[in-house]
């Protein structure tokens, strides 16, 4: 039978999360360990987020399953991550190391997560072109040195107290020049760049596999009367889009990569981000606006699959948000150039794919805020400590993902009354006992933290002077002696305005009592407040937090004279891709 003895370059990159840093702080240090075959060695110490670029060389031979079809017979390669402190294993699984070997680089990536904290393994795998020996009368042709599409295997996965997900990604046919990576303009930039590009991730190779919408879910297209499913977007892909058009909407999906690349490349603030401004660049050199329906509608159903995907945490999230609403500012700017019915009717698709991301934000957001919110309950409100840190981590964030001012203000205001809710939720939870003078006087102590700060000279800065509302009209009713008082439609308006009649009524049904007395008093006061017909319009909104077309429109008209600083693409390996041509 025949095989090949082949030298592999294995380089551990890095261990890339999105989780916020004080989430991070529990693992310290980390090593990843390889093994193949009776060869295993361990990393060097090396924190998360942080570039490792270790590499080990190791001889391997692989046997030959079909010479025609250039296969191998399966050749595991597995790596196990754990702290160096408690020696804890945080994943463990194993690819398929015969799947690689006809390319000579392939940067790869492994999603995993670890209690909930998503994390990614980066690595890349070098086979030397030398055959060292072969063991059969025929000769094998010697290895081919190309860059091509590679598919990802499915890793064999075991995980303890971790669930993994691989990265996958379908191979291109190889029928045109201009439609491989491997183009001289390519080759030139990957050679330019190669250094940079190791840890960045892998744009011209492996994809992130992005769970896919299905069924009776559909996207009405505003650029024509058809309903597009998104289940059809391969087909769309196939039959309606050139390949470079395919291979780009492809790319745009590619979220974490993008991001990654875009978060080393350490542009100013006001630099659009790597996604937008590919999105923005293609879509106008397509002349996508002059009747290129498919192409419109492929990008949009890019997005939403995107928007959707269970891949996309807190930091690609915020990533997304960034470079969509810049979008609708980008696109705005080129529709008052034009006045192109098109580019209006885009601006509105980017409208409800913002609007659908924002929702999903706030619902990742809102389990940390909940956790939070409940710990320091059990603290009795001393401190807001691990509050004010979430919270700050969620700025830097922002910050790198170069969010426009405007609409970090959006957000810091959806934030602050989301904390107010989950707030008065704790106090009348029944089975927390929160409802007390204790919590009354120390509610105090939080709103302070909280408006300390709100006013330093960051981007999360907003005027706090009504933004805590309900929080202090909460402790400002368990603090009243007489609870009779609120009965009174005038009384309560002046003593909490931003609480409803269901909310007051809350906090004095579970309001710990010291006396039968004070007991008959509190459930007369109920009565009279549940009985009456003297209803107050409330000063808040309890509902969880949405962008509206109205607030979007007022949004970006604040951004008039904005002005963006484009990203140099010519920086990326994106740069090689078809479609720039």
């Amino acid at each position: 039978m025949s095989h090949r003895k082949i030298d592999v370059k294995l380089t551990i990159q890095k261990v890339f999360s999105s989780a916020p840093d004080s989430s991070l702080s529990q693992f310290g240090f980390i090593t990843c360990t390889y093994s193949r075959g009776d060869i295993t060695e361990t990393t060097q110490p090396f924190e998360i987020n942080k570039d490792l670029n270790q590499t080990f060389n190791f001889l391997s031979t692989f046997i030959v399953k079909s010479q025609k079809e250039g296969t191998y017979k399966e050749k595991e390669l597995q790596f196990v991550i754990k702290t160096v402190t408690k020696k804890k294993e945080l994943f463990k699984t194993t690819v398929n190391l015969s799947k690689f070997v006809n390319s000579i680089t392939t940067s790869q990536i492994l999603n995993f997560t670890y209690k909930n904290l998503p994390m990614q393994l980066l690595y890349s795998l070098q086979f030397s072109g030398q055959i060292h020996q072969i063991t059969k009368t025929n000769q094998i042709p010697q290895l081919k040195r190309q860059i091509t599409s590679i598919t990802i295997p499915l890793e064999k996965q075991s995980a303890m107290a971790s669930s993994v997900t691989p990265t996958t990604s379908t191979p291109s046919k190889q029928t045109t020049a201009s439609s491989q990576i491997s183009s001289g303009l390519a080759r030139s930039a990957r050679d330019a760049r190669s250094q940079n590009c190791s840890s960045r991730g892998d744009f011209s190779g492996g994809s992130i596999d992005i769970s896919r919408r299905v069924g009776h879910q559909r996207v009405k297209s505003a650029f024509s009367q058809r309903p597009i499913f998104f289940s059809e977007i391969n087909e769309v892909q196939k039959e309606n889009l050139p390949e470079d058009e395919a291979k780009f909407v492809d790319d745009i999906k590619q979220v974490t990569s993008l991001m990654q690349f875009d978060l080393e490349s350490k542009n100013m603030p006001m630099t659009n981000t790597l996604m937008s401004e590919l999105i923005f660049e293609i879509l106008i050199k397509k002349k996508a606006f002059d009747g290129k329906e498919d192409l419109l509608e492929a990008t949009n159903t890019a997005l939403e699959e995107t928007i959707s995907s269970d891949l996309i945490f807190v930091k690609q999230a915020i990533y997304l948000y960034s470079s969509i609403s810049r979008l609708c500012l980008l696109f705005k700017k080129e529709y008052e150039k034009n006045n192109s019915n098109q580019i209006g009717n885009f601006i509105k698709v980017l409208f409800e794919s913002i609007k659908k991301l924002y929702t999903k934000l706030f619902e990742i957001i809102k389990k940390d805020l909940q956790r939070l919110m409940e710990l320091i309950f059990n603290k009795s409100l001393m401190s807001c400590d691990e509050l004010i840190n979430f919270i700050d981590d969620l700025r830097k964030m922002f910050d790198q993902m170069r969010v426009t001012k405007v609409f970090i203000n959006i957000f810091v205001e959806d934030l602050l009354r989301e904390i107010n809710i989950l707030f008065i939720e704790e106090v009348v939870n029944p089975s927390k006992k929160n409802c007390c003078t204790t919590i009354g006087m120390n509610s105090v102590m939080i709103i302070s933290f909280l408006q300390d700060y709100f006013r330093k000279p960051h981007s999360f800065k907003i005027d706090c002077k009504d933004q805590f509302n309900v929080i202090s009209e909460t402790s400002r009713v368990l603090l009243l002696n007489d609870k009779s008082i609120l009965s009174d439609n005038e009384a309560r308006t002046n003593i909490c305005p931003h609480l409803s009649l269901a909310k007051i009524t809350s906090i004095l049904e579970n309001l710990i009592v010291k006396t039968d007395q004070e007991e008959l008093s509190v459930k007369k006061v109920i009565s009279q407040i549940t009985n009456t017909d003297n209803f107050t319009t409330v000063k808040f909104n309890y509902s969880d937090p949405l962008l509206n077309e109205n607030k979007l429109n007022e949004t970006i008209n604040k951004n008039e004279n904005w002005e963006f600083i484009p990203f140099d693409l010519s920086t990326t390996p994106l740069i090689g891709r078809n479609y720039f041509k």
